[in-house]
């Protein structure tokens, strides 16, 4: 697994949360070199971060998943740019 890809500089392999089954996903989709799943992905995250952000405040803490959002768009991105 490149570094470069899935550890971002700065980060450490512990602080990261995202989860293996998404990691297979996206290399398995880069390996096929396959943009338009990884756009389509891309999308289906940036829709459930989205509606995550619009549901009305609670006592559920919503920013970890949040924060989960955006790693995963993250590395989601780093494919991307590599193909």
């Amino acid at each position: 697994m490149p570094v470069g890809l899935f550890r971002p500089a700065g980060i450490r392999s512990a602080d990261l949360i995202m989860s293996e089954a998404m990691k297979l996903i996206v290399e398995g989709y880069l390996s096929l070199k396959d943009r338009t799943a990884l756009e389509d992905l891309r999308a289906h995250r940036e829709r459930l971060r989205k509606q995550l952000e619009d549901k009305p405040k609670s006592w559920v803490k919503v920013d970890p998943a949040i924060e989960l959002y955006d790693e995963e768009l993250r590395i989601i991105g780093a494919a991307i740019d590599r193909l």
